[in-house]
């Protein structure tokens, strides 16, 4: 491709345009000279942008060719100083088409690995989003607008999702976040499906085979989610650890010997990288994992499925008397708010706890024991 054309642009506005291109995907054949180009730019003050990059980044932001320096300028008129392109500015007059943003938006998504659910309804939202506005919006009235036409807590999804979808854009375009003077959507908060002490009694007496078992240790027992399940490989079980690959990240947590006991039992044929749960066919998907913890919550009367399990999990930690902080860390939430719904939850079953530590019965247990002495 001939590449004689050039603009002049500064080592940051270089670097930010290669990363584009890369998390695009549009220059992947030629990754080798990208490296070799982006390698020689690290060093220079200013670089000189090949032609075929800056061509196929006008592709997808409206305007920015214009800005580009003619291939026909004069060898004085080349001398001299250009003004640097600005690759995420807003052109005022067409804007940034929202598809651009989102493109990016939904490749780092896939580049941070997030649970094929979770990207599949966050890729659902954002591209109803640009059906609907085929430039960037920017007005808080526009997205008021916009969300009004959802049910609420439908509207309260597509809020939360694209409440990081704007910040994105504000932090890699530099464009505005009009999304956030739009206030939060309230719902009506409605009951979590969960399991209290007397149905786990019942489940667990009636498990049924090792898979079950093993689901019920780390579903019940350490408040796993379905996504982090299927993705449990024999390798990731250590002596005192166990690796999750959870929906944002992957950690090393804290695993009890009786629980390592039950996941590695009847796993002797099974090689490194081989999944934990698994059927006569193979590996279990998330969906085979979800028939799989129905039908064992089923035979407990228990009529949910798994992510009931990791409530179950929060409501016996709320339960015991576990507090906030410590909720919010074993059950590797992002906020202590996540874990404060499980002590809200347990409030109408801590009666007995309230007994417990009453201050009133405190003093009339030691009275009597006073009046016995």
């Amino acid at each position: 491709m001939t590449t004689n054309s050039q603009a002049k642009l500064s080592q940051d506005e270089v670097r930010r345009i290669e990363d584009w291109l890369i998390r695009r995907g549009e220059e992947r054949e030629k990754a080798g000279h990208h490296e070799e180009w982006v390698s020689d730019a690290k060093v220079k003050t200013e670089e000189e942008m090949p032609a075929y990059l800056f061509s196929e980044l006008a592709k997808y932001i409206p305007g920015l060719a214009s800005q580009k320096a003619a291939p026909d300028l004069s060898a004085a008129e080349q001398s001299q100083p250009q003004k640097p392109v600005s690759t995420r500015a807003v052109d005022t007059a067409t804007g940034i088409k929202t598809q651009v943003v989102a493109d990016s938006y939904l490749a780092e998504c896939d580049y941070k690995n997030l649970a094929l659910r979770t990207r599949q309804y966050y890729r659902s939202i954002v591209n109803r989003l640009v059906k609907d506005f085929s430039l960037f919006p920017t007005s808080r009235h526009e997205l008021e607008s916009y969300l009004s036409q959802f049910a609420p807590r439908n509207r309260q999804n597509h809020y939360n999702i694209l409440l990081g979808f704007f910040k994105f854009a504000e932090r890699e375009y530099h464009l505005p976040n009009p999304l956030a003077n739009v206030q939060r959507p309230r719902v009506k908060d409605k009951p979590q499906p969960t399991i209290w002490p007397e149905q786990a009694e019942e489940i667990e007496a009636k498990l049924e085979g090792d898979m079950e078992r093993k689901l019920w240790v780390l579903g019940y027992g350490m408040g796993w989610r379905r996504s982090e399940l299927y993705r449990l490989r024999k390798k990731d079980i250590k002596d005192s650890e166990i690796e999750v690959h959870g929906k944002e990240r992957e950690e090393m947590v804290g695993l009890l010997p009786e629980i390592r006991e039950v996941l590695l039992a009847n796993t002797e044929d099974l090689g490194p990288d081989d999944s934990i749960f698994r059927g006569q066919r193979g590996p279990l998907s998330d969906n085979g994992i979800w028939r799989m913890a129905k039908r064992m919550l089923a035979r407990g009367g228990v009529q949910a499925s798994t992510h009931t399990l990791r409530h179950g999990y929060g409501t016996a930690l709320a339960l015991q008397g576990c507090d906030a902080h410590t909720i919010m860390r074993l059950m590797r939430h992002k906020s202590i708010d996540e874990a404060i719904r499980y002590i809200h939850m347990a409030e109408p079953h801590l009666t007995d706890k309230q007994r417990k530590y009453s201050p009133l019965d405190m003093v009339k247990r030691t009275r009597t024991q006073k009046a016995l002495m």
